[in-house]
């Protein structure tokens, strides 16, 4: 997994490629945690992965609390249908936004 990040007017973006299983959730983690403190608004360009275990999900959920206990926001961008449905699956797709 490989996690490119880039800052613009308060928004962090972070662009995650390959697929986000048990190993590689703490680093995922620590990445969504630290762009949740540095930014209002955290965007996740998923298009470059293929699959997301629990692991990945706690990512989201521990970003989303962050985010929204300050009134910001996390929004996915490009998520496929395999993680589309993981998320689904979860309720998650209720409490985040996604393009």
């Amino acid at each position: 997994m490989k996690i490119e990040e880039s800052i613009e007017n308060g928004t962090v973006t972070l662009k995650v490629e390959g697929n986000i299983t048990s190993y590689q959730g703490a680093e995922f983690l620590n990445a969504v945690i630290d762009a949740s403190t540095r930014g209002d608004h955290v965007i996740l360009d998923l298009t470059e992965v293929q699959s997301m275990s629990s692991a990945g999900l706690r990512g989201l959920i521990m970003g989303y609390k962050n985010l929204s206990s300050r009134g910001g926001t996390l929004e996915l961008r490009g998520v496929n249908q395999t993680v589309r449905e993981t998320i689904k699956i979860t309720g998650l797709d209720k409490m985040l936004t996604s393009e």
